[in-house]
């Protein structure tokens, strides 16, 4: 007797490990980049970096908000 469904397969695990390895990348790079650039103009910048990059792990929309809110506050 054979399933209704097939399962999702060996693939799905390996393509959902890659897209969770893109996105924390994505969100170091992006965090990193914040923090350094406050940090030459004199802002907080440990919160501005692990906020964006929290921000940005949370979701796409928080992540841009957050970018964008840290793009016009800045000196």
């Amino acid at each position: 007797m054979l399933p209704l469904q097939a399962g999702p397969g060996p693939l799905a695990g390996v393509l959902g490990l890659l897209g969770t390895l893109i996105v924390l990348v994505i969100a170091f790079i992006v965090g990193r980049w914040v923090y350094r650039d406050a940090q030459g103009r004199d802002m907080n910048e440990t919160l501005w970096g692990l906020g964006t990059g929290v921000a940005i792990l949370v979701g796409l929309i928080p992540g841009v908000v957050v970018f964008a809110v840290y793009y016009v506050l800045r000196d």
